[in-house]
């Protein structure tokens, strides 16, 4: 069931990568009013829905709260950050980059979870990354040829490692946390506190930016958008639940790089290297069955 759960969940991280690539580079509206309404119109219905069908027991302390204050502000902030990123960089390098969360991630697990891989989740694990080195390969050569231009490269660059750290940290006190809770409460607590941080963000940049204006087209990409990332929430938890292992969980989210690289090729159109791309396919699906053995 988990795998399944898993499966669904890269599926869709792949859907909103795209669906955010092509949303930066066609509004002006500041990321965190796009993700603001994101959440209130498509995340936080379906996960309360989601939070009162499913076991919402929650045991609360001070413990509790703060777990849950601490990973929701982090996770916000690598919504918000990845956004950005993806302004300025094509799909497939902003997911290669993005992919240093999960060593972080696997270190945080193991310090502060216990939770280790094995040999061969480690042999796997180390093919999906290699994936990434050869698909970031395709981007850069084109870079260096003058058939892609990068004109914001070094800050693009920035914002996604600076997003996949926030993210390392944010999801490791989030497998911390559910173990308060049942999976609805966390449906309910969890995303409601994100949902409350990106308001909070929207709100800072509507003061500075008072002249913004909401059409109906941004309203109902924003509502898309929401619903495709409730869905990846609620996919990742199911899976974390039935792995029970937040480092595995990270090494084979890793396929979602390739994945990402040919959607981008296919419905973007952001094109450099064909081969290249196809063999870091084929090693992150090797890295993934060998994980899996």
């Amino acid at each position: 069931m988990w795998v399944i759960a898993l499966v669904i969940n890269l599926l869709l991280f792949v859907t909103s990568t795209l669906l955010r690539r092509r949303f930066a580079q066609s509004h002006t509206v500041p990321a965190s009013v796009t993700l603001a309404l994101s959440y209130v119109l498509g995340v936080m219905p379906l996960s309360l829905i989601a939070g009162v069908i499913a076991p919402h027991d929650i045991i609360w302390s001070y413990w509790t709260m703060w777990l849950l204050l601490s990973a929701s502000l982090f996770v916000a902030a690598f919504i918000w950050l990845s956004f950005i990123a993806i302004r300025y960089l094509p799909a497939a390098l902003n997911q290669t980059i993005f992919q240093t969360r999960i060593p972080i991630t696997i270190l945080l697990g193991w310090l502060f979870l216990g939770e280790g891989l094995s040999i061969n989740q480690l042999i796997g694990a180390a093919c999906i990354l290699m994936s990434g080195i050869v698909a970031v390969w395709a981007p850069a050569k084109a870079h260096r040829q003058g058939r892609s231009t990068h004109k914001h490269l070094v800050k693009g660059v920035l914002f996604t490692l600076a997003s996949a750290i926030f993210l390392g940290i944010g999801v490791v006190v989030e497998k911390a946390a559910i173990q308060y809770m049942d999976i609805g409460a966390f449906f309910i607590f969890g995303f409601g506190l994100q949902s409350l941080w990106l308001i909070l963000f929207a709100f800072w940049d509507w003061r500075k930016h008072p002249g913004i204006q909401l059409s109906r087209q941004l309203l109902r990409e924003s509502a898309l958008l929401g619903i495709v990332v409730a869905g990846i929430g609620v996919s990742y938890f199911i899976a974390l639940q039935g792995a029970n292992n937040i480092s595995l969980i990270a090494a084979l989210s890793a396929v979602v790089l390739p994945l990402t690289a040919v959607a981008a090729h296919f419905v973007l159109h952001e094109r450099d290297d064909d081969k290249l791309l196809w063999v870091a396919i084929g090693l992150a699906v090797i890295g993934v069955i060998i994980t899996a053995l």
